[in-house]
């Protein structure tokens, strides 16, 4: 069995991913998005061109370490399949233990990634990450001087893609982009703030953001929000959907 037969019968079949392929077949052509050059300056130039690329002919390299085409769909399933344990919508991957060892920090006395690299190995700062068996690993949030939790695991892409799971939050980001070299803008720290940022505050059974629990409107303009002191001189939080208005005693 070829390893793109592997693929399609052991992982992209069963979780549903019917846009992943070594080769983009010819009728999918016109969906495939176009790869660019950063230029200094801020300009861009085009870098592969989806009608001539490579990547719509048959090579024949079949690699366990890149090389596949895909599209947002399939690798937000593929990569909630690994934050729920190995599993989707009842068709299993891999065993929950062995992606739990998988997603540990393997480097040697748990070092971290610019401690055991030799020169500059990578375009984006792996400061407070190790690396499992596929992923990186966060093993010390201050030292990586980004939001976040330790055990978040993920990796990026040359062409800036991005993608991580924090077990602790119970959440994923995948970031697609296509645009060379990874290092353009500083857009993979600046997601891991945004995203922590905005994670929920649940408070008496409801939620928001803590931008919204924290400012005296809705910064999200998704939600109305008040807090109330309660009876236990506490505060409860009081939400509605609608349009985004000051808090004041006129409009709770």
């Amino acid at each position: 069995m070829t390893l793109d037969e592997y693929f399609q019968r052991h992982i992209f079949a069963p979780l549903g991913m019917v846009d992943t392929f070594f080769t983009v077949p010819a009728d999918k052509l016109p969906r495939f998005a176009a790869c660019y050059q950063f230029q200094p300056g801020g300009s861009f130039s085009l870098q592969d061109d989806p009608q001539d690329s490579n990547f719509s002919k048959a090579h024949g390299y079949l690699s366990g370490g890149g090389g596949l085409v895909s599209t947002i769909d399939d690798y937000y399933r593929f990569a909630q399949a690994l934050a729920n344990g190995g599993e989707l919508d009842g068709a299993r991957i891999i065993g929950r233990k062995t992606l739990e060892f998988m997603r540990m920090n393997h480097l040697p006395n748990n070092q971290d990634l610019p401690g055991v690299s030799v020169g500059s190995f990578s375009e984006t700062p792996y400061d407070g990450s190790g690396f499992g068996l596929g992923f990186s690993v966060k093993i010390d949030v201050a030292k990586s001087q980004t939001n976040g939790s330790v055990g978040e695991y993920g990796w990026g892409g040359m062409a800036s893609t991005n993608f991580f799971i924090d077990p602790v939050e119970d959440l994923l980001m995948v970031f697609m982009t296509q645009l060379i070299p990874s290092s353009s803008y500083a857009v993979r720290q600046e997601l891991r703030a945004i995203v922590n940022g905005a994670l929920w505050i649940e408070v008496g059974g409801l939620r928001c953001c803590q931008y919204c629990w924290t400012a005296p409107t809705c910064r999200n303009r998704s939600l109305r929000l008040a807090r109330e002191p309660t009876s236990n001189s506490g505060f409860a939080l009081t939400a509605s959907q609608g349009k985004c208005l000051p808090i004041s005693p006129n409009n709770p």
